[in-house]
């Protein structure tokens, strides 16, 4: 146990909840932010070295985008907007490990961790994809999701894109994970369906382990059998209206996009 706790060290995280428990700079509280000290200024005044995450918040629990924008380089700022935003209703913070898409600690995935095994991680289990009775273009849409092969801004700078930027989210590079998670146009529709003690996990999730277990159980508050259903549809829906604002000038992006979603998925 003792030759393990470096590596539990570096695989666990915060889950942030209230926002009051955990420390923004020093605490591990969304991916990759174990970097997240080393951009810290000591000449900033913004926000000091001991700040909680709950102070880059606003008062209406929101993210403080402008003040996060001042102090964080934007792929940093991406995977923090990428995690829901401080709630009081949800408590106090805990603590959640990386090993396990529970969040729950095993020695079974730490060793396999420590011997660089990913045995928990097991494939997309297509058949239950091939077998959903649903249109093509949505399968086929969830294939290039899970392939990281979206043509996002972040994908075209390899292109010559100059902007990698969201289309709806300036100063934040718009990859694969963001367009369908992380983008408040995103976020907001699974924060109003997913189970609350699931969010924790869902949110903290790296793209193929997202995509995976949502295929493969229900997270949300959605009519008993429909959520393979309403899960495709939005994130086929969430790209192709992204398409449409990128490149239809008339077009308006949806206000009620989660009404219009449970209808999409009740038409198949």
């Amino acid at each position: 146990m003792t030759k393990l706790w470096p590596l539990i060290c570096d695989n666990r995280r915060y889950s942030i909840r209230d926002g009051n428990a955990c420390l923004f700079w020093k605490d591990q509280w969304c991916e990759g932010n174990s970097f997240l000290e080393l951009n810290f200024n000591p000449n900033n005044i913004l926000v000091s070295a001991y700040a909680i995450v709950k102070m880059l918040s606003k008062e209406n629990e929101e993210w403080n985008i402008p003040l996060l924008q001042n102090i964080l380089p934007p792929t940093i700022l991406s995977s923090i907007l990428a995690v829901p935003h401080p709630e009081m209703s949800l408590g106090s913070g805990i603590m959640i490990w990386n090993g396990e898409d529970s969040g729950r600690f095993s020695i079974k995935s730490a060793y396999a961790i420590l011997a660089n095994e990913k045995a928990w991680v097991s494939p997309i289990p297509w058949s239950i994809i091939w077998k959903w009775k649903g249109p093509e273009n949505y399968k086929f849409h969830f294939w290039k999701a899970s392939h990281d092969r979206l043509l996002t801004n972040g994908r075209k700078i390899s292109w010559g894109l100059r902007n990698p930027d969201c289309p709806f989210c300036p100063g934040i590079e718009e990859t694969t994970l963001h367009v369908l998670r992380g983008c408040p146009r995103a976020s907001q529709i699974w924060n109003r369906i997913l189970f609350l003690s699931e969010k924790d996990i869902v949110f903290n999730m790296d793209l193929f382990s997202w995509l995976r277990k949502s295929i493969e159980r229900d997270w949300g508050w959605i009519q008993r059998g429909y959520w393979l259903t309403f899960f495709l549809t939005t994130l086929y829906f969430l790209w192709l209206w992204r398409n449409k604002t990128v490149g239809e000038e008339d077009f308006v992006y949806p206000v009620n996009h989660y009404v219009i979603l449970l209808k999409k998925m009740h038409e198949i």
